[in-house]
């Protein structure tokens, strides 16, 4: 999980718009969705599945962890992540 959280906040995950800059032929549009690019914050943030996920651990856990408000860029909403959990 660390190591995946780590990934996500140098944007590494080799999403769709990240393996078509290495020059491999993909579909850009996210496959779970089928709307828009897949790029790290559209796969972990803003696609609707990703905030079903959200939404779910949010009231699974009681509201320890918020939902990513929209159009919040991958760092910083990592870096408000880390602030809530130390507060």
């Amino acid at each position: 999980l660390f190591f995946f959280a780590w990934l996500l906040v140098q944007l590494k995950i080799q999403t769709m718009d990240i393996l078509q800059v290495k020059g491999v032929d993909c579909n850009p549009i996210c496959c779970l969705c089928d709307h828009e690019q897949e790029t790290v914050a559209h796969l972990c943030l803003r696609c609707c599945f990703a905030k079903e996920v959200w939404w779910l651990g949010h009231t699974w856990i009681d509201g320890l962890i918020n939902i990513p408000v929209p159009g919040v860029e991958v760092e910083v909403w990592w870096n408000s992540l880390l602030q809530a959990v130390s507060a």
